[in-house]
C-alpha cells in the first residue's frame, strides 16, 4: 500500500471512496487507510428522528416525525427526557394525613400541593406564638407585689419606731 494514502485526511479519503467504484485500487487503498486509523467509513450525520418520548404511565414511545412528536407533547405527561418523567412522591398534610400519602397522578399531586400538602412534615406551618398579654391578671400581680413591698417597708419603719421609743 502506498504511504500517500496514510498522509491524507479522513475527509480526503472519504472523497476518494465516494468518487471511485468499489472494485478499484484507489477505493480499496482509501478504505484500508481509514480502517487502519479506526475512522468511520462514512461521516456521522445527525438525524433528529426516530426519537424517544417518555410518559410516567405509558412508558416509552418512539416517534418518527416532528408532527407525531408535537401531538404527543401536547398531551399531558409526555416529555423528551427520562429525567423529566414524573415520579410519585410521598406528601404530607398536618391534619388529613400527617404520616403521608402517595398520589396516583401528577394532576392529583399538583391539586394536593395547592391545598396545602407538603413534601416533608418539617414544613408544616407552626402555630403563631402567643404574644405576651398585659391583661388584668398580670397587672393585678404587679399591684399586689408593689403593695406587699410597701407594707413590708411600713412594718419595718414601725418596728424601728417602737424600738427607738423604748430606749432610755
Amino acid at each position: 500500500m502506498s504511504d500517500s494514502y496514510y498522509k491524507k485526511t479522513p475527509d480526503e479519503l472519504r472523497r476518494i471512496m465516494d468518487t471511485s467504484p468499489p472494485d478499484t485500487p484507489a477505493y480499496i487503498k482509501a478504505r484500508d487507510a481509514l480502517l487502519s486509523r479506526s475512522e468511520p467509513l462514512k461521516p456521522y450525520v445527525y438525524q433528529p428522528y426516530p426519537r424517544a418520548l417518555y410518559h410516567w404511565k405509558f412508558g416509552t414511545k418512539t416517534v418518527q416525525s416532528e408532527e407525531e412528536e408535537n401531538v404527543l407533547l401536547r398531551d399531558k405527561g409526555w416529555v423528551d427526557s427520562p429525567a423529566k418523567v414524573w415520579k410519585p412522591k410521598r406528601l404530607y398534610h398536618p391534619t388529613l394525613k400527617p404520616d403521608g400519602h402517595v398520589f396516583e397522578s401528577p394532576e392529583e399531586e399538583t391539586e394536593a400541593v395547592n391545598k396545602g400538602w407538603v413534601d416533608s412534615p418539617a414544613k408544616f406551618s407552626l402555630p403563631a406564638p402567643i404574644p405576651p398579654s398585659h391583661g388584668s391578671i398580670e397587672r393585678f400581680a404587679r399591684v399586689v407585689a408593689i403593695i406587699g413591698g410597701l407594707a413590708a417597708f411600713v412594718w419595718t419603719l414601725i418596728q424601728i419606731w417602737n424600738w427607738a421609743s423604748k430606749r432610755p
